[in-house]
């Protein structure tokens, strides 16, 4: 969804270790990687989107 990481099916740990060295050999998907966790990060993680987020919640139970 936020294009910070590889995702890889579960219990595959072939395709795993293949995600892991393809990143290993790749310093610019690790930098395009890192940037697109710390860009979802300040979007919704930050205090100010978090308390955002719980007042539309709020706001929206009460008009039920």
């Amino acid at each position: 969804e936020a294009g910070a990481g590889e995702v890889v099916p579960l219990g595959d740990s072939a395709a795993l270790a293949a995600a892991l060295n393809a990143l290993a050999a790749n310093p610019a998907r690790r930098a395009q990687l890192a940037q697109a966790g710390r860009a979802y990060a300040e979007q919704n993680l930050a205090p100010e989107a978090v308390a955002a987020a719980y007042a539309r919640v709020l706001q929206k139970a009460a008009r039920a």
